[in-house]
This record gives C-alpha cells, sequence and structure tokens, in this order.
C-alpha cells in the first residue's frame, strides 16, 4: 500500500513538473520585455551608473548541453537525497522516496524561476524543466529497480 502511495505521489509531482507553462518569449508570457539593467562602475571614488542593453534571447534546443546537465543533475539530486535518507537517517525506501523526487523538483523549478524573475533576460525554459523531469524519473527508475 505504501509503495503505490508513493508512486502516486511520486507521478503526480513529475505531472506538475512537465506540465509548467511552456512560454519562451516575453509576449507569450504576458509580460513586457526585460529592461536594460543599470551597471555600476566606480570611477575615482564615486559610481558612475552606465545603462546596460540586455543580452539578446537565448537559444533553447532540445538537444544541447545544458539539457544533459539538467537531466544528470535532476538524476543525481535524486538518488544523493534518496541515499542521504535511507543509508544516513534510517528512513524505509517508500518513505523517502517522495522526499527524494519532491526536493530535486524544487530545485530544479526554483532555478528556473530564478532565471525568469532575476537573470537579465527573464527567460523561463519549459524545456529545460522537461529536462529536469527525465533526470527525476530516471532516478525513480534506478531507485525502484
Amino acid at each position: 500500500m505504501a509503495r503505490r502511495r508513493t508512486l502516486a505521489v511520486c507521478a503526480v509531482v513529475l505531472l506538475i513538473v512537465a506540465l509548467a507553462p511552456v512560454g519562451t518569449t516575453a509576449q507569450q508570457l504576458g509580460r513586457r520585455a526585460p529592461v536594460a539593467s543599470v551597471a555600476a562602475t566606480p570611477t575615482g571614488g564615486s559610481d558612475v551608473f552606465r545603462r546596460v542593453a540586455p543580452s539578446a534571447p537565448q537559444r533553447d534546443d532540445w538537444v544541447a548541453m545544458d539539457k544533459a546537465k539538467h537531466v544528470s543533475g535532476s538524476l543525481l539530486l535524486t538518488l544523493s537525497t534518496q541515499y542521504i535518507l535511507v543509508v544516513k537517517a534510517g528512513w524505509t525506501e517508500p518513505d523517502a522516496l517522495p522526499v527524494s523526487v519532491t526536493s530535486a523538483a524544487v530545485i530544479g523549478i526554483s532555478k528556473e524561476l530564478s532565471d525568469r524573475y532575476a537573470s537579465p533576460t527573464g527567460f523561463f525554459s519549459a524545456k529545460d524543466l522537461v529536462a529536469d523531469t527525465l533526470g527525476i524519473a530516471l532516478g525513480v527508475i534506478v531507485i525502484l529497480l
């Protein structure tokens, strides 16, 4: 019974991550394009501010080194969290699996939200979230085998 509940929780988390909103342009996201940021340049003891143009929109290919990093990072986060909880903290595998999946998913989503709101480009990549989901799914497969 606990195993079914664990798998159900994992499936729901993976589904939520996979169905995150898709939209890579400012218009699709329903917001204005990012404004130029202000950078400080110290000169002679006083700060002189200059306008810095936002960088060009990023290419977001399905097959790229960035996606491989997302898959491997999520896989390793899932496996390492599971290891720590089961081996070091004494949890049972079925109890630790939802925590492992959720922690990797939260880190992946947080990274994309950080890219969206804290980076100069304001670029949110749904493809990165799909790669994170694939890495988490691979981690779950490894754990359950």
